[in-house]
């Protein structure tokens, strides 16, 4: 299941968040044994765990605070054969190709 939902998430993260996300089933998976099973970690598990949430953390924050957001807006002339190329351009000039000049 965890494989399948990887796939369909794929479109809408990015890249670094694909590689670090199923990482957080580290931390996921130690709390819920330690809830329920009882379980004990050495602290050098802990220290690992924190290491994953620092790290997935870190690749979250230009995310969350849309920090590397574009100062434009990309909006495609022609709707109907420009919408999505649109879309997918990173810059300003990119996104200005699209424009219908005729």
């Amino acid at each position: 299941l965890s494989s399948t939902m990887a796939v369909f998430s794929s479109i809408y993260l990015p890249g670094p968040l694909l590689v670090l996300l199923p990482q957080a089933s580290i931390p996921i998976s130690m709390v819920l044994s330690k809830k329920f099973l009882k379980t004990t970690y050495s602290c050098w598990q802990y220290l690992g765990a924190t290491v994953v949430i620092a790290g997935i953390l870190v690749v979250l924050e230009p995310v969350m605070s849309n920090r590397h957001a574009p100062d434009y807006v990309c909006v495609a002339v022609n709707e109907a054969n420009d919408c999505i190329a649109c879309e997918a351009e990173v810059t300003q000039e990119g996104c200005e190709g699209y424009a219908d000049y005729g």
